[in-house]
């Protein structure tokens, strides 16, 4: 018997799966998100299960529609929209607090307030807190993500290679990307949290190894996407005439590969990568980074231009200066380490490695030097997970003045 709901969840096989197997497990929780709304009507919307008709959107297209011009009114922002090429989604460290109530709430505000995507970290347990934070399972959680949004995309940031084996990936990606119609992204990458591994006993192979699985797991995946039966031989993964049903929407489904390395990575991302995302990463870090794929894609004879470069970042973001202070001190609840130092060198040490500080008008500027560079979405890393007056704020002064209008 596995862990469980009231004892009766187990990792069944056979018809009982049906019962008491992941199966369940989802329409367990799919049941129990419904109770919830149906008890709580003034404070959640209810779910509508009513079969959408939406067509596939393509990948790196605009996002801004309906919804968004909405939004745009209520927070007044309409009428003052300058508009760049820039993309920013919502980037969630599912493993500090993450509960299925406010993975809803989350998922249904990126999309309502016309964020283009939602991201999430993958992981067992916390890293910065107590370990007995939730922490929802990464693709099972995408899976209430496809059925609460219609138009954002969404994906890993990154899926770890050393947590799962590759064929598992392709099929609950391609799975996804069907429930989603099309709006799945794969992050992938070498996996490094040496304790998650020693905890659940999962082998945590040299960096070298690490790099080798996840170029043969790119490759995995591709094989499985195709029409024809799946041959792979390779060093640590194998498939046998492997079929694997239903195909994505998307053809292919994107790839995304996470990471910094410039001997490895970068060279992997510029073979197989339809987005590449760097973390930490200052205009003048990035740029170089962006020097040596390009190299890397001379080197296989690729086109730079066919990979789109997006960034994760962290934020501290207010209307004024006493406002970027208080986001700060919620921001530490979650990250203790930055309330080792006084509010100024914090600040000062997050803007260092990347993050976005300031007023709304400071950060439209920081993200258009950012966008001059050759990033093209970014993904804001908001910790303070339950704040949403602060998304409100990027959605009413800071989207309208970087994101690309219809």
């Amino acid at each position: 018997m596995g862990c469980g709901v009231n004892g009766r969840y187990s990792l069944g096989t056979g018809s009982g799966a049906w019962t008491s197997g992941p199966f369940f497990l989802w329409r367990w929780t799919t049941h129990r998100l419904r109770s919830e709304v149906r008890a709580n009507p003034s404070t959640s919307r209810e779910i509508d299960r009513t079969p959408r008709n939406r067509p596939p959107i393509s990948y790196g297209s605009p996002i801004l529609g309906r919804t968004r011009r909405r939004v745009a009114n209520r927070v007044g922002c309409a009428g003052k929209r300058r508009g760049g090429n820039m993309r920013l989604g919502v980037m969630i460290e599912g493993q500090e607090g993450l509960e299925w109530e406010l993975w809803r709430r989350i998922a249904r505000a990126t999309e309502d307030l016309g964020f283009e995507s939602l991201w999430r970290s993958d992981h067992f347990f916390s890293l910065s807190g107590p370990h007995d934070r939730p922490a929802l399972e990464t693709f099972l959680s995408f899976v209430l993500a496809a059925e609460e949004t219609e138009r954002i995309r969404f994906g890993p940031l990154v899926a770890s290679m050393t947590f799962r084996h590759p064929s598992l990936l392709a099929r609950m990606a391609a799975q996804i990307d069907v429930l989603s119609n099309g709006r799945f992204v794969l992050g992938m990458g070498g996996g490094w949290n040496v304790p998650e591994h020693e905890a659940f006993g999962l082998p945590f192979p040299p960096v070298k190894e690490r790099l080798d699985r996840l170029e043969e797991s790119v490759q995995v995946v591709r094989a499985l996407q195709g029409t024809a039966p799946a041959n792979f031989e390779g060093k640590y993964y194998q498939l046998r005439d492997a079929e694997c049903y239903p195909k994505p929407v998307q053809t292919p489904l994107p790839i995304l590969i996470g990471g910094g390395g410039e001997k490895r990575t970068l060279r992997i991302a510029a073979r197989y990568a339809d987005e590449w995302n760097g973390t930490g990463m200052t205009v003048e870090t990035y740029q170089h980074k962006r020097r040596v794929l390009e190299q890397h894609c001379a080197d296989v004879g690729r086109d730079p231009s066919e990979i789109r470069h997006s960034q994760m970042s962290g934020f501290v973001i207010g209307r004024d200066d006493a406002a970027v202070r208080a986001h700060l001190e919620r921001v530490v609840e979650r990250v203790p380490m930055l309330g080792r130092q006084d509010a100024e060198a914090a600040l000062d040490g997050v803007r260092q490695r990347g993050w976005l500080v300031g007023t709304p008008g400071e950060v439209v500027e920081e993200i258009g030097r950012r966008e001059e560079a050759g990033l093209s979405r970014i993904m804001l890393q908001h910790h303070a997970n339950r704040d949403f007056e602060v998304l409100e704020l990027i959605a009413a002064d800071i989207l309208p003045q970087v994101q690309a209008a219809e």
